[in-house]
């Protein structure tokens, strides 16, 4: 059997997910690592979804690997989805395999940089949830406008 092609993150919250193999690529936007499991935060342009994986499913060199990733890094992850209620959006998806495409570099931007800094590092200030949701909004208003006036 060969494995799904890539899907965007929101297939894991679709009414047939749970249960099924997905593969998403996407980059990390937090992780840690807690008893002998991983918890990452998954970004994609359709969303975010919460991954786990357990030391004994990832062996010991993934787990290791993924923990040096920064902000930003690009990842490839299999597994399958899960209903949890602790996990943002009430699902998760239980790693079976972790592919790093790019460890990154230190994110430079913290909240308490200088507006300067900020304007000058843009490209990466506009990733944020707020300016997303901002630029969310904005390209509905548009398409909206759009339909009324075609």
């Amino acid at each position: 059997m060969t494995a799904p092609a890539f899907a965007p993150v929101e297939v894991v919250f679709g009414p047939e997910a749970v249960g099924r193999t997905v593969r998403l690529r996407g980059w990390l936007q937090k992780g840690r690592s807690s008893g002998g499991i991983l918890f990452l935060l998954l970004r994609d342009r359709t969303g975010s979804v919460q991954v786990t994986g357990r030391r004994d499913a990832l062996g010991e060199p993934t787990i290791e690997a993924v923990g040096h990733v920064q902000v930003e890094g690009a990842l490839e992850v299999e597994g399958v989805v899960a209903e949890d209620r602790r996990a943002p959006g009430g699902r998760e998806v239980r790693a079976t395999a972790i592919r790093i495409v790019d460890a990154g570099e230190p994110f430079p931007i913290f909240a308490e940089q200088t507006e300067e800094f900020r304007l000058d590092h843009r490209h990466l200030v506009i990733r944020s949830p707020e300016h997303v949701a901002t630029f969310r909004v904005k390209a509905r208003l548009l398409a909206a406008l759009r339909e009324f006036l075609a």
